[in-house]
């Protein structure tokens, strides 16, 4: 059964380099890191999980470089790291003649993590590939992969001045997307590897993404993130609950995520927000000062 508080035991910042990087950026990232645990105060009352999303070239260069590092996510216990990738496949397969895909499987086996899943701008390229029953074959293949999915949802301008708005269209996005447990987790179960204990207990996060504050340098109003993150709660409590209850395992949702123009100054205010659990940076997570100064916000928000 889903935990009705939805309490996360961690922040999270999660970096979405988009198609940008580079082997010195890997490099600066690290180092930045090493500089973030040698800094952090050890009596912190919450861990801080950064989450970095390389584009695929990227991230077995990036993870053999944080290996460099030596075991920090040993050495210390507030701030870990960890890598996941921008997008999988919609291809249902771990491996076939499907020429430029790349599977969940693939991903786990060079170290990653963690899945983003419906980004507003991987939805605005590809459509299709970004259909309801697509996202569910990345979630199914993510889950049968051992990646936690970061799942976005969001909505437009249009919605953006009526909470009812926001409210129906989250609702919508949220019950489709978690609705057909049947095809995630029976279609997983008719392979020969898989069998129930995979599917005990799946995780997953959600990202929340106002469509219109992406790249936009425009946050949200404060106080309707709020309200917002806390209808969003509520619905993934009361709705996937509805749709699991056949079936023998848990489901947890880590923590709700606030992403759209987030930046070194305005993180001060609004991470200080208890309905949010962590950040979605885009732009500003290829600028190591900007990214420092996000991360010790946080950091100081979790004193």
């Amino acid at each position: 059964m889903i935990d009705k508080k939805i309490t996360a035991n961690k922040k999270y910042v999660i970096c979405n380099w988009k198609m940008n990087g580079s082997v010195l950026l890997c490099e600066e990232y690290c180092r930045m890191i090493e500089n973030l645990v040698s800094c952090n105060d050890k009596n912190r009352i919450m861990p801080l999980e950064i989450i970095v999303l390389p584009p695929n070239p990227y991230i077995n260069i990036f993870s053999r470089l944080l290996d460099n590092l030596g075991d920090i996510n040993m050495q210390n216990d507030i701030i870990s790291v960890r890598v996941g990738a921008q997008s999988i496949s919609s291809v249902d397969f771990d491996f076939g003649s499907y020429t430029g895909e790349v599977s969940s499987k693939m991903l786990h086996d060079i170290g990653c993590s963690y899945i983003l899943i419906n980004h507003y701008e991987s939805k605005k390229i590809n459509p299709t590939c970004n259909s309801i029953k697509n996202i569910q074959i990345k979630l199914k293949n993510s889950w049968k992969n051992c990646l936690i999915p970061i799942v976005c949802i969001g909505h437009t301008i249009e919605e953006h001045d009526s909470i009812n708005s926001v409210q129906e269209k989250v609702f919508n996005e949220i019950n489709e997307i978690f609705s057909n447990f049947d095809f995630l987790i029976n279609e997983s179960r008719k392979n020969d590897h898989i069998n129930d204990k995979t599917f005990s207990k799946i995780e997953f996060l959600l990202a929340y993404e106002p469509s219109f504050t992406i790249g936009s340098d425009k946050l949200q109003e404060i106080d309707k993130v709020d309200v917002i993150c806390s209808i969003i709660k509520d619905i993934v409590s009361n709705n996937i609950e509805s749709n699991i209850q056949k079936y023998k395992f848990n489901i947890n949702m880590l923590g709700l995520i606030y992403g759209g123009s987030i930046d070194q100054f305005n993180i001060k205010y609004i991470c200080n927000s208890s309905k949010i659990d962590g950040f979605l940076i885009g732009r500003k997570s290829l600028d190591i000062e900007s990214l420092t100064n996000i991360c010790y916000n946080v950091l100081n928000r979790l004193s």
